[in-house]
């Protein structure tokens, strides 16, 4: 069957050094990766979302998982609800059931706290119809926790340039640069940038959020205004004639006096006439930039997870200026 291909793909994530190598596999410009849960093992796929704090799998579709089938469950009699900030939600009960990211073949299993999830209104399959859940990996992240506890590790690490997510104890890379995370009631991968640079404009001490999980480059919404009337898209986006898209400019993320440089190919969908495009920006009501997949496509961030919310986030640039 097609989700048993997909499953042994997922399987050659393996231990390299001290470091755990998981497999990613690119849907609608999202990051999958294979989940085995319960005795005996059931696979499933799972988005890794460090925006989102609730992990979940689901229990209807192909591939799912059914609690039933497995005798390491453990029913906890806790609805699960969880809504998200475009509107959609899951909604299902609670578990606990030993499961494993990718292949943890060197460890043990974790057991680990999940939704099973029964309805949703989150875009759950991509166009062939297969199912997948979410690993949330924010700072607060129990899930993630848990993981990082099986592993001995400390540090999940996005390479998206060789598709793949690491899971380690240390880095050694001396060309990351390391950002705290802005302390809040909610812990999440916020940081302070320099500035955002895009088109000669500059906006100074740019906070911004790192999230796996969103597609686009959100923007709050007095500072999205310029950038599309620059490029002559509508509020969706959209660009009916992109044809002078190689003049277009460079979206510069500059941390502690370095540049991810993000060009159009990062954030532009080309339509099928080759002339009109979409662009990967939106405008949001909201204090802060959302760095999601076109800033993921441009640098190795690793995201360091440290207790009393001392989180931290390590930038390897793929495009170093200073």
């Amino acid at each position: 069957m097609w989700w048993r291909a997909i499953v042994a793909l997922l399987a050659i994530g393996n231990a390299v050094g001290d470091q755990q190598v998981v497999p990613l596999v690119a849907v609608n410009d999202m990051f999958l990766a294979g989940m085995s849960i319960g005795t005996p093992a059931q696979s499933v796929l799972v988005e890794l979302d460090t925006g989102s704090t609730h992990s979940w799998v689901p229990a209807v579709g192909v591939p799912s998982y059914n609690p039933t089938l497995s005798s390491s469950y453990a029913a906890t009699g806790v609805p699960f609800d969880v809504h998200y900030a475009d509107g959609t939600g899951s909604f299902g009960v609670t578990g606990d059931d030993v499961a494993t990211l990718g292949d943890m073949a060197n460890t043990t299993s974790a057991r680990v706290r999940l939704g099973i999830v029964d309805r949703t209104s989150v875009r759950a399959s991509d166009a062939d119809g297969r199912m997948y859940g979410v690993m949330g990996l924010s700072p607060a992240s129990p899930a993630a926790m848990t993981f990082l506890a099986a592993t001995n590790g400390t540090m999940i690490t996005f390479d998206v340039s060789k598709g793949v997510v690491m899971i380690t104890g240390d880095a050694t890379d001396r060309d990351m640069v390391w950002v705290p995370t802005i302390p809040s009631p909610t812990p999440s991968w916020e940081i302070l940038t320099d500035s955002i640079q895009f088109g000669g404009t500059v906006h100074r001490a740019a906070h911004a959020l790192i999230d796996t999980g969103c597609t686009w480059i959100r923007i709050p919404s007095r500072q999205a205004r310029p950038i599309f009337r620059l490029l002559n898209a509508d509020d969706n986006g959209f660009i009916s004639n992109c044809q002078s898209r190689d003049s277009w400019p460079v979206l510069n993320v500059v941390v502690q006096g370095k540049i991810v440089a993000i060009g159009w190919r990062h954030w532009t969908m080309i339509e099928d006439n080759q002339q009109g495009c979409v662009v990967k920006f939106r405008a949001h009501d909201s204090h802060m930039w959302t760095l999601g997949v076109p800033f993921l496509s441009a640098a190795r961030v690793t995201f360091r997870y440290l207790p009393a919310g001392n989180a931290t986030v390590g930038i390897t640039f793929h495009s170093v200026q200073s």
